[in-house]
């Protein structure tokens, strides 16, 4: 599969025959779209965090030319195919599913990670049928300061302000 800095290939162990998903990333695309820092910064948080409903990080290495992130592969493909092949997910596997992506959120709000980028495709689905949020240079490392907390606020207000008469 391509992706933005490069592709993600399968691989298998030969001593234990483990699958993983092996992301490849040329590092003269990250260096001309000034990605680097935000690349390290997945790479950190990759592998600080440890979540059933992330996607597991297990290791790295680097040549002159890429950088290879070894993750976990998750055989259930994304939610937004399901959600197309079923039309409608029923009310039950709904719950489900956001309940495990509020989970996953949950774990992380708590380290100043946030997703920016939600959605079916950024969600995968594992295995046991659970799904995990993909990372691929969506999350972000935030600092909450109290200005930064009034801004956010402000425009939340402001935005639900604009749609619907709010009363304080």
């Amino acid at each position: 599969m391509r992706g933005t800095f490069g592709r993600v290939f399968l691989a298998k162990k030969r001593a234990t025959g483990d699958v993983f998903a092996i992301k490849v990333l040329k590092k003269a695309d990250m260096i001309r779209k000034n990605a680097v820092e935000s690349i390290l910064l997945e790479h950190d948080i990759l592998i600080s965090v440890r979540n059933p409903f992330v996607v597991r990080f297990f290791y790295s290495f680097t040549c002159k030319e890429n950088l290879y992130l070894v993750m976990e592969f998750l055989n259930g493909g994304y939610l937004f195919s399901l959600r197309r092949t079923l039309g409608c997910l029923e009310e039950d596997m709904t719950r489900v599913y956001i309940a495990q992506l509020v989970l996953a959120l949950a774990y992380l709000h708590p380290f100043n990670i946030i997703h920016r980028d939600l959605k079916p495709y950024n969600l995968l689905i594992g295995p046991d049928s659970h799904i995990k949020v993909k990372t691929h240079h969506f999350f972000k490392n935030i600092h909450w300061d109290t200005l930064a907390r009034q801004k956010i606020t402000s425009s939340i207000f402001n935005f639900y302000s604009k749609k619907k008469k709010v009363v304080l």
